[in-house]
């Protein structure tokens, strides 16, 4: 990342005041379909922006493919791909029935000049 986002992101961080819900892809069940733990309440920031970006398999390698965003949330706390986010509260079991949710298709994390402090730009 660039040192100017870098910036940017770190400033943000002090202004995360939107409510999300956070869902762990947690298994898969018997019958193929994902399973989530119960949903988390996260504090964030969030944009309704399209961007292009590349996926990133799960072992984080780029996978060649290029994908727009439905949005971008700003957090302090790491998330996983595959795992869920809304903006809002919902007490919701399967993120999946949840009009609004999206998946995490990427995850880029910059971290402090000292390290001691972390921010997470999520790819809804």
């Amino acid at each position: 990342m660039s040192l100017m986002l870098t910036t940017t992101l770190h400033m943000t961080a002090r202004k995360f005041s939107q409510t999300l819900t956070h869902w762990v892809s947690s298994a898969v069940d018997f019958k193929g379909q994902k399973t989530f733990a119960a949903p988390v309440t996260l504090l964030g920031r969030w944009e309704d922006r399209s961007i292009a970006f590349n996926f990133r398999n799960t072992q984080g390698n780029d996978a060649g493919e290029e994908l727009m965003s439905d949005a971008i949330v700003y957090l302090n706390t790491p998330v996983a791909l595959q795992d869920f986010i809304y903006l809002g509260l919902s007490a919701e079991g399967n993120p999946a029935t949840v009009v609004g949710a999206f998946w995490v298709k990427r995850v880029d994390k910059s971290t402090s000049l000292r390290g001691n402090n972390a921010l997470y730009r999520v790819m809804l």
